[in-house]
């Protein structure tokens, strides 16, 4: 076996790992397996040294980027059910952070510590999305349900998005314009992500709200996309703000000071945003509960003088 055998066997297994994603959008199995043959031999290499001497750095190259591969697959993999992805992707995390700690991964440390990483998000969403499917998608309409699905895949990307930035930034070294804008991409992808899984709590707690929003062009969803959009697009460029002080030679002291103020200028609009988002709920809400089903309750209750004794069911007939 040599070097030029073992990357076009990496890259035949790259393709095979790919293909049913592509064609079904299910290939946990094959990433299950790919996960457990790499993590198995990378843990058995660091206890009982089996690789050749002179194709150690190939092997380890193409393990990395087997992880790699099968992690981009599982993440991919939206077809696939829910159970297996987030136990496949747990126990892929767990083995992944088995050989971060026991194998000397070298330049390749970072890239693997990714893969775990991104894997625990992918499990905790996968985990999640079964709590998703219990309480709030089999209780609402096709077209409701299918647009709260579209808002859980969209903050699971930004998530995924959110976890590869932070791991960029803290184990990876680059220029200060790139940490400035790996910054910037990682703030974006938390707000979204918050303000995303906000709103799916909302449709949760408040019925008519995922209806409304399921609506083209309705109110609803016009007022919540313009609050996530411009939360993304307004508070995210003021994060990179005092690496960028500290990059014009600013003093510790200014620094500091824009820090502060960046900070409560982030957070105090993520706040505002978030309070938009809920305040769009709770109108839903009101709608619901004053449309003709609320009305006919209260015209059966105003019928038995018993109810009437009930706060806010007295009054007169219309």
């Amino acid at each position: 076996m040599d070097a030029d055998t073992i990357q076009a066997g990496t890259a035949v297994v790259a393709v095979w790992l790919f293909l049913p994603v592509l064609s079904r959008g299910d290939a946990v199995k094959p990433a299950a397996l790919c996960l457990a043959l790499v993590t198995g031999g990378l843990l058995w290499e660091s206890s009982d040294p089996w690789m050749p001497a002179d194709l150690q750095p190939v092997l380890l190259k193409s393990a990395v980027a087997l992880l790699g591969f099968a992690t981009a697959v599982i993440v991919m993999s939206m077809r696939s059910g829910d159970g297996s992805r987030s136990g496949v992707a747990l126990i892929g995390a767990a083995g992944i952070t088995g050989v971060v700690l026991r194998y000397d991964l070298g330049e390749y440390r970072s890239m693997v510590i990714l893969s775990a990483t991104v894997l625990m998000v992918v499990a905790a969403g996968a985990g999640g999305h079964i709590l998703l499917v219990r309480h709030v998608l089999r209780r609402e309409e096709p077209q409701a349900a299918a647009s709260v699905h579209t808002l859980w895949v969209t903050g699971m990307t930004w998530a995924v998005l959110l976890s590869c930035g932070l791991t960029a930034w803290r184990f990876e070294t680059m220029p200060r314009w790139a940490t400035l804008l790996v910054a910037t991409a990682s703030a974006a992808a938390g707000i979204a992500m918050l303000t995303v899984g906000q709103t799916v709590v909302l449709m949760w707690r408040h019925p008519g709200f995922a209806a409304a929003y399921a609506v083209p062009m309705s109110q609803a969803r016009i007022d919540v996309r313009g609050a996530m959009a411009g939360g993304v697009l307004l508070l995210s460029p003021a994060v990179p703000l005092p690496g960028m002080v500290r990059a014009l030679g600013g003093g510790p002291d200014y620094v500091g000071a824009v820090t502060w103020m960046s900070t409560a200028f982030v957070v105090i609009g993520v706040w505002r945003v978030m309070r938009v988002i809920r305040g769009e709920a709770l109108r839903q809400r009101r709608n619901a509960m004053a449309g003709p089903a609320a009305a006919g309750v209260r015209e059966l209750a105003l019928d038995d003088p018993v109810y009437r004794l009930l706060p806010g069911v007295s009054g007169r007939r219309r």
